[in-house]
């Protein structure tokens, strides 16, 4: 129960890392329906949607799983700022940007 900062700090990594590979895996998947997606009048803009999402969470996966394994004590930080500054303003530039209008 009260154990040591820096098993802490080992349990917070690894979930970290955790997370990250699900944002591979989530690139993956959502380029796969950017390539599967049928291109239709008006749905162009959902297909890109798909393609830049994917390269965002590809991008974001890549990005902590080699702050995790090079340098290991930014590792908590830099997932901080990339899920609660980074990530969701490069989302919702994306979204604006190809928001039907």
């Amino acid at each position: 129960m009260f154990s040591d900062r820096e098993e802490k700090a080992d349990r917070k990594i690894n979930k970290i890392i955790k997370s990250g590979c699900y944002a591979i895996g989530g690139g993956v998947g959502l380029w796969f329906m950017y390539a599967l997606y049928p291109r239709e009048q008006g749905a162009e803009s959902i297909a890109a949607l798909f393609g830049n999402v994917a390269a965002v969470l590809g991008l974001y996966g890549v990005i902590i799983l080699a702050v995790a394994v090079f340098k290991r004590d930014w590792a908590i930080i830099v997932n901080k700022l990339m899920v609660w500054i980074v990530l969701p303003t490069i989302i919702f530039i994306l979204f604006m940007n190809s928001w039907p209008s």
